[in-house]
């Protein structure tokens, strides 16, 4: 029942939109990290995918620490990932 301050209104509520941190480059940098390691035997999967995933893995975790990001284990495993592809 709608009160006499506020016509029209029937009791719902609106709900602010709020923005969620985000985390994609965490998770690419784990992505990448594996693919690294899985390709590890050739030049293309070992070295370059593992620079990549380092990167993008720092990026992310330094995300995280600014309040930006979430899930900073998520980057700090493509970082370890990435780097571990390499030897």
């Amino acid at each position: 029942m709608p009160t006499p301050s506020e016509p029209g209104r029937t009791g719902t509520t609106r709900q602010a939109s709020v923005a969620h941190p985000r985390s994609g480059l965490g998770i690419a940098a784990l992505v990448l990290g594996i693919v690294a390691i899985v390709a590890s035997g050739t030049m293309i999967g070992g070295i370059v995918l593992g620079i990549i995933a380092v990167i993008l893995g720092v990026l992310a975790r330094s995300r995280t620490m600014k309040g930006q990001a979430t899930r900073g284990g998520v980057a700090l495993a493509g970082i370890i990932t990435g780097a571990s592809a390499w030897w």
